[in-house]
Parts: structure tokens; sequence; C-alpha cells
């Protein structure tokens, strides 16, 4: 009885801090909005529980230089190169996640961006345009959603 007890407690430890990424409150919120559907619209700012001005979602490649110029400051958490998705607020960093692409891995996450170009390495929302159409698609059996951008600045 003692052990269900403690695991009970555990369980709802680790389930009120492991926070989630943006990418699985994104396909959480999507999941729940297109359901049914093939396609829908959504707004960054619905998920978002913390401040932010600008969202930069950066591409894998982007060098230091290139962000920290983008920014407007020096971006602290830079390790490798990845796919980067960073919200700032009052020049600073409200909230960072990236992800490392390893093309012998499944992919860590169901949610893609698809706004990535040769000629264009990050894009710059605000918290009034960060709006994207989202489609549903299927691979080997696996959902994921593309989301991408409806305008940008």
């Amino acid at each position: 009885m003692k052990g269900i007890i403690l695991y009970t407690f555990l369980l709802m430890v680790c389930l009120m801090s492991c926070e989630k990424s943006i990418k699985q409150k994104i396909a959480m919120n999507v999941e729940k909005k297109c359901s049914g559907f093939d396609s829908c619209i959504f707004n960054m700012k619905e998920i978002t529980d913390f401040n932010w001005d600008k969202l930069y979602l950066f591409k894998e490649g982007t060098s230091l230089e290139d962000i920290n110029k983008a920014l407007g400051f020096n971006y602290p958490y830079f390790t490798d190169i990845a796919n980067r998705i960073i919200f700032v607020k009052d020049h600073t960093i409200a909230y960072h996640e990236d992800e490392f692409i390893d093309p012998e891995a499944k992919p860590k996450s169901n949610v893609s961006f698809d706004i990535y170009n040769d000629t264009v390495p990050y894009y710059v929302f605000n918290l009034n345009n960060a709006i994207f159409h989202v489609r549903k698609k299927i691979n080997n059996g696996n959902k994921y959603f593309v989301l991408t951008p409806i305008r940008h600045d």
C-alpha cells in the first residue's frame, strides 16, 4: 500500500513539474482544434503562458552571429546548429527551444514549420501576426502537423 501511495505521489510531482515543450503544446492544441479537419488556423498566442512580443524561428545551420544580429542582443543558449524557436519580451529571452535534427532518429516532435528556404535563415513574428495555417499529414502511419505562416514581419 505504501508503494502505491509513493508511486502516486511521485507521478503527481512529475506531472506538475514536467513542462511540455512549445511543440508539444502546439500539437495538443491543434489536435483539439483541427479534430475532424485536414487543416485549420493556429495562433501562437493561444498556447503561450508567458509574455512575449516577438517570435523568431531559426532554421538549422543559422550561425550564432546571424541569430545575435536578428535578435539585437547576444543569444546565450547557443550550443550547436539546430532549428530554434525563440520568444522575446523587451529584448530578453522569454522562452527558447532547440530541435537538433538527427536524420537517423525518429523526430522528437510531430510539429514542423514549413518556412525554411535557402535564402531566408529565419522568420520573425509579432504577437499579432504569429498565425499559421496547419495541415495534418500522415507519414508511415505517423500523424504530424505542418505549420505555414500566414504573415510574418
